[in-house]
């Protein structure tokens, strides 16, 4: 993967438990409906934080290529079945804490400044 794209957000109150048991039934489905060129890489929880406006739910998405954005936004079906689901279980009201992180792996990418 060239990319990993990095989700985060915190959960509605008292959602933590369903969110984790809907994890539990359903991730691996999530996995296998992503697009070719994309990987569901896990969500995870933060356990130990020291960032102001942290979030508590992080998501990776492992993508081959800038294109893959647009595969994963075309995709219909199950994939959006189950994103919907996820999604319902983040608190929208809080957008502090929701972000949105595009890394590329340092020895890949093009920089400035030297």
């Amino acid at each position: 993967m060239k990319f990993i794209n990095v989700f985060s957000g915190d959960l509605k109150e008292g959602k933590t438990s369903e969110f984790v048991a809907w994890l539990e039934a359903n991730e691996q489905a999530v996995a296998d409906a992503h697009p070719e060129g994309s990987e569901y890489m896990g969500t995870y929880v933060s356990v130990i934080g020291g960032m102001s406006n942290a979030a508590s739910v992080y998501t990776l998405i492992g993508m081959d290529g800038y294109g893959t954005q647009d595969a994963l936004a075309e995709t219909g079906g199950e994939y959006d079945r189950l994103l919907n689901e996820f999604v319902g279980f983040f608190d929208q009201t809080n957008s502090g804490n929701d972000g949105q992180i595009l890394l590329k792996k340092a020895t890949e990418a093009t920089t400035y400044g030297d």
